[in-house]
This record gives structure tokens, sequence and C-alpha cells, in this order.
């Protein structure tokens, strides 16, 4: 799925849209794109704009210190090689980053700065990884694939598999409820009646998706404006902003009551 998103692989049927302006920096597993005879230094700077300074300073925070950043690229382990790309990615002319398995090949001091790093990267960040304890620290949502169904939780994994175990369980109960009581509909009829309803309810699952989306949309866009430096000196303009920026965060609260609420009944 990543490797069609990215164009590295073709679909075999519909369509893919990426939005106007979104720039996607892939980091693959098997990346190779490195120059061996680079040095750190010159590696980062062929993906990023940053003076030698600048770039000695992203490189320190990705813990190449010192004499490290004059290393060739061919001299690196696996590990760091996968700190220079993510390190490139971070600091490259994208807004969208899609990565794949990024913990792998990393120790735990490399995984502490990739987590910081993602929790302060301003874009969005699509992540597919086995590590539950990475996705617990980095992720708002989780998205599984399941059949035909892209189904979105709104929380971390701990969110999606607490929501999960719940679904688990009340299935088995409507079972065993159905099992006591007995059905007075004909079989063909109670499968209409639930389909129908089922129906129903994806309808308004979408419709609340699609208000929580926009309401999303709008509170990154006043965190944008409250945040720019050319209205930090407007108390009244950034007033006007908090305000309402706490009304929709409020409505958005309520959205997301709404959509689990539904996903439980």
């Amino acid at each position: 799925m990543l490797k069609i998103l990215t164009r590295g692989l073709k679909q075999d049927s519909g369509q893919i849209k990426i939005g106007t302006g979104v720039k996607i920096g892939y980091y693959s597993q098997e990346f190779e794109g490195f120059n061996p005879d680079d040095d750190l230094v010159t590696a980062l700077r062929r993906e990023c704009e940053m003076s030698t300074a600048e770039a000695r300073n992203a490189l320190a925070a990705f813990l190449f210190k010192d004499d490290e950043v004059f290393k060739t690229v061919s001299m690196l382990s696996g590990g760091e090689k996968s700190r220079l790309r993510l390190l490139q990615l971070m600091y490259g002319d994208y807004n969208f980053l899609v990565l794949d398995e990024p913990t792998n090949h990393l120790d735990l001091p490399s995984r502490e700065v990739l987590e910081d790093a993602v929790r302060r990267y301003p874009g969005t960040v699509l992540v597919v990884s086995h590590d539950r304890y990475f996705l617990n620290k980095i992720v708002d949502y989780i998205y599984e694939l399941e059949g035909s169904r892209l189904i979105k939780y709104y929380g971390d994994y701990n969110y999606y598999k607490r929501k999960k175990q719940e679904f688990t369980v009340l299935q088995g109960n409507r079972k065993k409820e159905d099992t006591a009581s007995g059905s007075h509909k004909s079989e063909y009829q109670r499968l209409k009646e639930e389909a129908r309803q089922e129906r129903m309810k994806q309808s308004r699952i979408e419709n609340l998706e699609e208000s929580i989306e926009m309401r999303e949309k709008k509170i990154k866009e006043l965190e944008m404006a409250m945040m720019d430096p050319a209205n930090l000196d407007k108390i009244e303009f950034l007033n006007e902003l908090k305000n309402e920026y706490e009304k929709i965060k409020d409505e958005l609260d309520d959205l997301y009551l709404q959509w689990e609420e539904l996903l439980t009944e």
C-alpha cells in the first residue's frame, strides 16, 4: 500500500489522488540512494538546504557527534544509515512523510530521538510499524485495513486495542442474545433489516468522520495562526483565535463521543 501511495508500484484498479501542495518523503526499508563516498554533512546537504554549521547541529541532534560527521556513508552501520535517511526526510522539502518500519535497526537512544523528532514534525506522518510502544508514543490515529474496509480509530495503539476488545465482547453478547431469544422473523427479513441498520450506521459514521476531519483541519490552521510570529503582538486577534479554537475543540470532543458511541452500538 505504501509503495502504491508513493508511486513505486502501480495499483491494480481505482484511483490515487494526492492533494495539491503535498510533497511526499518516503522512508523505505530497502533505501539505497546514498552516495557511498559522501561524508555525513555532504549527504545531508544533498537533500536539505542548510549551511555546514546547521547540518552539523542537525546531525548532532540525531546522535552523530564530533568527528563522526566526517565519516563516509560507506562506513555507516545499518542503524546509522537509517538515522541519516530519517534526518534527510525530517529536514527535507516535504510535508508528508511515509515511514515503513522506521525503528528497525535502531537502538533505544536512536528510537527516542526519532520519537521526539516525529512528535515535533510540523507536517503529516503516515507510519507502518510493528513496534507498539513506538506507535503509542507518536500516533494520533490508527488505520486498520480489514477485508475491503479501512477503519479509522481516533487514538493511539492502546486505544485501538481497547476498542477492538470491546467490539469483540459486544459481538459475542449479541450472538448469545440472538440464540437465547430466537427470532420471530424469517431469516431473510432478519438479514435484510440488519443490512439496512448497518447502512444507516455507516452513513452516520461517515458523516461524523467528515465533520471531525473538517474541525481537525480548522484547529491546525488556528494553531499555526496563533504561533505565527507576525501575530504575536496582536493581543485582540490572538484572543479571538483562542476563543474560536476552544469552541471548535469542544465541538470536536462532542463529535468524538458520538463517533465512539456509534462504534460500540
